[in-house]
């Protein structure tokens, strides 16, 4: 899980810079921060579970045509880690 979470993570920096610093600042507040090593591999977890029990099934289908990718899974992970941020 850890290798796939550094993937997402690393995906999330690239693919939205401007969030990922964001994130990354808030994640070092002294008072509010967070471990956002350890959230990333929680939230890729749970992402991987979502997806082992079909829960994602209609979100894929109705937003790509044809097979999944493991960027489609990188774009979920970039969604649920900003609600979480927002939400923190």
């Amino acid at each position: 899980m850890g290798i796939l979470s550094l993937e997402q993570l690393i995906f999330l920096a690239q693919y939205d810079v401007a969030h990922a610093q964001s994130i990354l600042s808030h994640s070092n507040h002294p008072l509010y921060g967070f471990p956002m090593a350890v959230t990333g591999i929680n939230l890729t977890a749970l992402i991987r579970q979502l997806l082992q029990i079909n829960a994602l099934k209609m979100h894929f289908y109705n937003t790509i045509s044809g097979t999944p990718t493991i960027d489609n899974f990188h774009h979920v992970f970039c969604m649920c880690f900003m609600e979480v941020y927002l939400h923190h």
